[in-house]
């Protein structure tokens, strides 16, 4: 389930209940929790932050939390530039240790 709440002419604001990631079966009776809020700067920038948390791995209640920030400019109406950063977290994890995880990308592309 997914709400949106459009906060004025360049917030958006949305949560979600979902019962897994990745998965076509739920494999446990948790359910996760995702939130975002869209800011779009202006017509060349706009900025998104989300966040996505709940017990994912089969009989366990400890959490996996996802971090994420998006951005995304046009130039020139023709090039879009996207960067993206993540930050990950899992308590309980591989012999009960918390694991950690971030990533980052980038990409360009021009319409011809």
């Amino acid at each position: 389930m997914r709400a949106t709440y459009q906060a004025n002419d360049t917030v958006a604001i949305s949560g979600m209940v979902v019962n897994g990631w990745n998965n076509v079966v739920d494999n446990n009776s948790g359910k996760s929790f995702g939130g975002q809020v869209a800011w779009t700067m202006s017509p060349a920038l706009t900025v998104t932050a989300n966040y996505l948390g709940g017990p994912e791995r089969a009989n366990t209640s400890d959490w996996r939390h996802l971090y994420n920030v998006v951005a995304v400019a046009h130039w020139r109406e023709r090039v879009t530039v996207t960067m993206s950063g993540d930050l990950g977290r899992e308590t309980g994890a591989a012999d009960g240790a918390t694991a950690m995880w971030q990533g980052v990308s980038t990409s360009a592309r021009m319409a011809i």
